[in-house]
């Protein structure tokens, strides 16, 4: 059996129980990345990971 660590890797739509965002649907780029989009803020986030 494989034991699976999680970590948070986007933060911030929730400060001390104000929701500062709304995050709704994510698809993914061809880079890898990833589009978040977020409802309360009318954005698209772009995640990604550099070396």
């Amino acid at each position: 059996m494989n034991d699976l660590e999680v970590n948070d890797f986007a933060t911030g739509w929730l400060k001390e129980g104000n929701v500062l965002g709304r995050p709704v649907d994510i698809i993914t780029n061809d880079d890898g990345s990833l589009f978040v989009s977020d409802d309360d803020a009318g954005k698209i986030y772009r995640v990604y990971y550099e070396k």
